[in-house]
């Protein structure tokens, strides 16, 4: 085995343990970045074992995103679907009669059950947008 092989095949590696303690301190898209690349490389060199453990890797962190979208609560859910439709906070308040403290608290909590940072990102967390049909 060639030397650049052997340096390629440790940064794989390398990204396959970054992209676990990603995981683990709950920055899924760093995770998946970090695997992504790891998997390319894997493949690239005919590491179809190294590859799979990837995916496997892959997948236990895309399943712990669906099954924390799941564990919302029915506030947090429902403050984070009229966030996603661009009321402000004070909006979302006045909508689902609590105090803007309140809204905070549970998009601050949905926020982190669904591994995202910023309201922009939450279409990707959640189920389909609302129609006006469903609107309050």
């Amino acid at each position: 085995m060639g030397r650049l092989l052997e340096h390629r095949l440790e940064l794989a590696r390398s990204l396959l343990a970054m992209g676990e303690i990603d995981r683990r301190g709950r920055h899924r898209s760093a995770a998946i970045a970090a695997f992504h690349e790891a998997r390319a490389i894997f493949m690239g060199s005919g590491a179809r074992l190294w590859a799979l453990r990837v995916d496997e890797a892959a997948q236990r962190t895309l399943a712990r995103r669906t099954a924390d979208a799941a564990a919302l609560t029915l506030a947090e859910l429902r403050t984070a679907e009229l966030a996603r439709t661009g009321l402000t906070n004070r909006e979302i308040a006045s909508v689902m009669f609590v105090s803007s403290k309140t809204v905070e608290a549970n998009l601050s909590r949905a926020f982190s059950k669904l591994g995202i940072q910023r309201r922009g990102q939450l279409p990707a967390g959640l189920g389909p947008q609302p129609t006006l049909n469903d609107a309050p």
